[in-house]
């Protein structure tokens, strides 16, 4: 079993979080899942164990505000996708820890290996954790011969190759603009930098 804080107070939180997703169906919590299928079913599951998460609130995110940054796809990986809840925390919480470290491995030693929250941070009860969000960075690999490299390629042909495909990309790079709360930001979604 993992280890267990002593509640004395709710709060909202953002934890920060990195995960290998092949075993998962996915981020977003679904109901027609089964308990463990998803990261999030296994994280707000960690959180609970580690007394995060009242009883009578678990299996419930709405009732704890639970908001995510983004959402990955079935076998996808993040480096820091970030989650906001109103989290059942002990005092003093961060006095000698301002990352929160000793609260995640708390919520780490109730979690699989391939899931991992990093830090937690205290955050205002009006944080929405997506629209805060200032970018998205998103890494797409594939098979150098899918492109037309092989490994008799000269470093000349191999760079043509490249150029090429830069160029085929540029095509479809996409510009979001973010309109938040306080600040503008603006999203540029690039399929391939090599």
């Amino acid at each position: 079993g993992g280890m267990r804080w002593e509640s004395t107070r709710k709060k909202r939180v953002v934890l920060r979080v990195g995960y290998v997703g092949s075993e998962y169906r996915g981020l977003q919590k679904q109901r027609d899942l089964s308990a463990d299928s998803t990261i999030e079913s296994v994280l707000e599951s960690a959180i609970f164990k580690a007394g995060g998460i009242l009883e009578s609130n678990y299996g419930k995110l709405q009732k704890v505000g639970w908001e995510r940054s983004s959402r990955t796809d079935k076998g996808v990986h993040s480096l820091a996708t970030m989650i906001s809840l109103k989290m059942e925390i002990p005092d003093r919480a961060w006095e000698k820890d301002p990352d929160g470290i000793a609260l995640a491995n708390f919520i780490n030693s109730n979690l699989p290996d391939n899931i991992k929250v990093f830090s937690i941070l205290p955050a205002q009860r009006s944080f929405d954790v997506r629209r805060e969000c200032l970018y998205r960075e998103y890494f797409y690999l594939l098979p150098a011969e899918i492109i037309g490299i092989k490994s008799s390629c000269s470093s000349g042909e191999v760079e043509e190759h490249l150029i090429e495909f830069n160029n085929i990309l540029k095509g479809f790079e996409t510009k979001i603009e973010v309109q938040g709360d306080i600040n503008k930001a603006e999203q540029v979604r690039t399929f391939c930098s090599m």
